[in-house]
C-alpha cells in the first residue's frame, strides 16, 4: 500500500512540473534582423519591385510616328527614343534594352495615356527627355519584340 501512494505522490510532483520552454516566462527582444533594417532605410521597400517583362526607362523622343505597324499590328501612335538610362528592369526580359539604344515603342489603348496624335505632338516634343514604363512582348514569329509603353512622364 505505501507503494502506492509513494507512485501517485512522485507522478503528481512531476505532472506539476512544466517540462517546455513555451509555458517559461522569457523576455522577448523586439529587434529586427539587420537585414531588413538596411533594407528600410536604403528604400528598397517592395513598392520598388517591377513586374515581369516590364521595364522602367529614361530616355529622349527621336521622333512621333503616326500609323506605324509593328509585327504585322497597326499601332496609331508610336515614338522612336533613344534610351538614356535604365531606372529598373523585370525579370523574364528577352531583349533587354541598353544605354543609347534606339527603341521603337507604341501607345496601346489604355486609361492613362493616350492614342490621339494631335494631342501626343504636343506633349511630346522631339527631343524632350521622358520617364516611361514599358511591357515588352514578343511577335507571334518569336523573332522581332514589341514594346508597349504602360505610362509616361515628361520631364522636361
Amino acid at each position: 500500500m505505501n507503494k502506492i501512494v509513494y507512485f501517485i505522490i512522485v507522478v503528481m510532483l512531476f505532472s506539476c512540473k512544466s517540462n517546455s520552454i513555451a509555458q517559461e516566462k522569457v523576455q522577448k527582444t523586439d529587434l529586427k534582423p539587420k537585414s531588413e533594417q538596411k533594407l528600410v532605410q536604403s528604400g528598397l521597400e517592395d513598392n520598388h519591385r517591377i513586374e515581369p517583362g516590364t521595364i522602367k526607362l529614361i530616355g529622349s523622343i527621336v521622333s512621333l510616328n503616326e500609323d506605324t505597324v509593328v509585327c504585322g499590328t497597326s499601332y496609331k501612335v508610336s515614338v522612336l527614343a533613344k534610351v538614356s538610362r535604365i531606372v529598373n528592369s523585370g525579370q523574364g526580359i528577352v531583349n533587354l534594352l541598353s544605354k543609347g539604344q534606339e527603341v521603337t515603342l507604341v501607345f496601346m489603348n489604355s486609361k492613362n495615356s493616350s492614342t490621339d496624335y494631335d494631342i501626343l505632338k504636343n506633349k511630346l516634343v522631339k527631343g524632350s527627355e521622358m520617364s516611361m514604363q514599358v511591357r515588352e512582348g514578343l511577335c507571334l514569329d518569336m523573332t522581332q519584340t514589341i514594346y508597349t509603353i504602360d505610362y509616361y512622364k515628361v520631364l522636361d
